[in-house]
């Protein structure tokens, strides 16, 4: 087994995970900390379904592997959000307004940003898809707002 495939089953099999997840979680009885598992576990099985699309195949057209690229942002940009409040909960603790407020609104902006990165320079300044040992790659060169996006994480 090479390393392409490798990925693929990784992740298929984080996949299955999150939704064996997401059923565990909708047997729990109805809480707070229930809706944000739900959601959280939502997200993450579209960054994983992002990651899997871009592996799905070898050779892969540049406009799908942006889009699957996109799919992963729409995930990733929102779940640290998610997970700070999720961690307020579990640790009995108020998070200021004002600092909820901030995050919802970054993540917001990180995930408009992503989504459209195809329409300006904002995100990444340039990228280009190539072949790298058969495989499609998208080669990028890391806007602003990319790097608050790696500074959030």
């Amino acid at each position: 087994m090479n390393l392409y495939m490798l990925q693929y089953w990784s992740y298929a099999i984080c996949l299955l995970i999150t939704v064996a997840v997401f059923l565990l979680a909708l047997s729990r009885p109805p809480s707070q900390e229930q809706k944000l598992v739900l959601v959280i576990n939502f997200f993450t099985f579209i960054i994983m379904f992002g990651y899997w699309g871009s592996v799905s195949a070898p050779i892969v057209s540049p406009d799908l592997l942006l889009f699957v690229i996109k799919v992963e942002y729409l995930g990733a940009c929102n779940i640290f959000v998610l997970l700070t409040l999720l961690s307020a909960r579990l640790l009995n603790r108020k998070l200021p307004k004002p600092l909820v407020i901030t995050q919802l609104a970054l993540s917001t902006l990180l995930t408009l940003a992503a989504v459209t990165l195809d329409k300006h320079h904002l995100f990444y300044r340039s990228y280009y898809v190539t072949m790298i040992n058969g495989v499609s790659v998208v080669m990028r060169e890391h806007g602003l707002i990319s790097r608050i996006y790696l500074l959030m994480m």
